[in-house]
């Protein structure tokens, strides 16, 4: 930005390796530059009053979302970690009845070598049986692993279509889903807390990001923003033998004992409700408002198509996604599930590139689809 408003103050940038408070002053004098030809243009435009009224008075919501953070119970999100763990315990004993024996779930080459050359489930995902399609994947020269000379793909979309095949493609996504969420949410949760004095209580501190792609804000340390909506997972129970402190340490001798369920999970199983947003939680008599918006993006292209159809489902108060999903399935609207709802969703938020004629005749039917790149 100083190379394209304010070149000739460019040479400031020579100092900015030196003292952190060398470099503050010059970042307050280049932006100060730079903020003055962008207010031109801004005038000009007529967007002065929003980018100050709208734009800089969230900036200012963000900032004290920082640092004031946002109320973190250590109890509850350790609790859904013993139950997640517990859950991985029983997946793996189960991945390892189904296999044979015992193998590295963390390991694409051994799903691999027991998914396409142990079980023999087609590696093309050519459910048919056909022979013609080459295996999914890359070459690679010298594996180590024998007879495996060509890594298989085991992604999600595949170890998908094999679940109606065998039930260990199954076993091995839930068990990547738990321990996704595990790694990529309960620890960094857990890793970033903070205790406040003051209130009590532990409190996350995430930093902001406004200058995403998309225009939606962003959060690092940690991602907040993409912990997993609520899922059910079957467990009998999770016995602790003392419960966990507020520093995270536990009384008593021993740790938490974690119940090995045998592969399959015994009927009766208890379903488990794994919800990592209830670690949030406000102060003492205070409250989380959550709100969201209702389908942004297909008010405003019903809004500019005038699509009769559409714009009476949305104007008629029903879920238009579940709608889309019967039309789009041709069923009733009632036998929509959560699961068809998401496909639904999902439909038009893919690349031209991978349109086939009948994706496009299922875009046909629902009457509402858009393209990422059209």
């Amino acid at each position: 930005m100083v190379t394209c408003y304010c070149p000739s103050e460019l040479p400031l940038l020579d100092g900015h390796t030196h003292s952190p408070r060398l470099r503050a002053a010059i970042d307050s004098v280049l932006i100060h530059s730079t903020m003055g030809h962008l207010t031109t243009l801004l005038e000009k435009d007529g967007l002065i009053d929003v980018f100050r009224s709208v734009e800089m008075r969230s900036q200012v919501c963000l900032a004290l979302l920082e640092l004031n953070g946002i109320g973190f119970s250590w109890e509850e999100c350790d609790r859904q970690k013993h139950v997640m763990q517990a859950k991985l315990s029983a997946l793996e004993t189960q991945a390892y009845s189904l296999a044979g024996h015992n193998f590295s779930l963390t390991s694409t080459e051994d799903v691999a070598q027991v998914l396409f050359r142990e079980l023999h489930l087609p590696p093309s995902c050519d459910l048919s049986g056909g022979r013609g399609k080459k295996t999914l994947g890359y070459s690679r020269r010298g594996t180590g692993r024998a007879g495996l000379g060509k890594p298989f793909s085991t992604t999600k979309d595949i170890l998908e279509k094999l679940s109606s095949l065998h039930p260990l493609p199954g076993v091995i996504l839930e068990w990547r889903r738990i321990t996704n969420a595990l790694t990529t949410v309960v620890f960094p949760l857990q890793r970033e807390k903070q205790h406040h004095p003051l209130l009590v209580m532990d409190r996350i501190h995430p930093v902001s990001q406004t200058h995403t792609a998309t225009g939606r804000v962003s959060f690092t340390e940690p991602n907040i923003q993409n912990v997993p909506k609520d899922f059910e997972i079957q467990m009998a129970s999770v016995v602790e033998e003392s419960p966990p402190s507020q520093d995270g340490r536990r009384t008593g001798r021993g740790r938490s004992r974690l119940i090995r369920l045998p592969a399959p999970p015994p009927e009766g199983a208890v379903a488990f409700s794994v919800s990592m947003r209830h670690a949030f939680v406000p102060f003492t008599g205070g409250m989380v408002l959550a709100a969201d918006y209702s389908q942004l993006e297909l008010r405003v292209l019903a809004h500019l198509s005038k699509d009769k159809r559409l714009l009476q489902v949305l104007n008629g108060g029903a879920d238009v996604f579940r709608c889309i999903a019967a039309e789009w399935k041709n069923i009733d609207l009632e036998t929509v599930d959560d699961t068809l709802r998401q496909q639904a969703k999902q439909v038009h938020n893919i690349d031209l590139e991978t349109v086939d004629d009948t994706l496009r005749q299922q875009a046909k039917q629902v009457h509402v689809f858009y393209l990422v790149g059209t």
